[in-house]
């Protein structure tokens, strides 16, 4: 599903630049993972051309992973994930502010016992498979690339929700690099 996005975005906005954001993603600012995403832009408007001041609204479909890597084997976290991001700036390669609300699908694998075969060392492990939805607010910056490469850094919080477990606060930061795949043509 995200390929297609990703794809169609390609290929529909011929005139526009297509933006890739790969970064760090760290939950509870402890455990590491990795965040792939990209932009569609919905609509922008001016509201002061003296100082030229663009407004946008994006919508933004992401993948991840995340773990703990203290404990590894504990739980593997995988989601799906769609903001709708809105920045306000200044000039088209500035540094500006970013809001944004998401919804993501998480999926999480979590270990919940295991054996040992004390013969051949071999641990079998027990897991559950665990569905949340989580809903965030997240506010950051970003710079879009001046020719190829940009960077962003945003936090983030909001709640796990599932039937299967108690839910929990989600928090955590994120910063990685934004990529242009594509040069404006005229």
């Amino acid at each position: 599903m995200f390929a297609a996005l990703l794809t169609s975005n390609i290929i529909a906005q011929t005139k526009k630049n297509v933006l890739i954001d790969f970064g760090y993603y760290g939950p509870y600012a402890i455990q590491i993972g990795g965040k792939l995403g990209t932009s569609f832009e919905l609509t922008t408007w001016d509201s002061d051309k003296r100082h030229k001041i663009r407004h946008s609204l994006n919508i933004s479909p992401q993948i991840g992973y995340f773990i703990n890597p203290i404990q590894k084997e504990l739980q593997k976290n995988s989601f799906i994930n769609s903001e709708i991001l809105y920045k306000r700036q200044k000039s088209e390669n500035s540094l500006y502010p970013t809001a944004s609300v998401g919804l993501a699908y998480m999926l999480g694998v979590q270990s919940t016992g295991g054996t040992v075969n004390l013969g051949t060392g071999n641990i079998r492990r027990t897991t559950r498979t665990i569905h949340y939805f989580v809903p965030t607010l997240n506010i950051g910056f970003a710079r879009d690339p001046l020719k190829r490469v940009g960077y962003y850094f945003k936090g983030f919080y909001g709640r796990r929700i599932s039937k299967q477990v108690d839910g929990s606060g989600y928090f955590g930061l994120e910063f990685g690099l934004k990529i242009k795949l594509k040069k404006d043509h005229d």
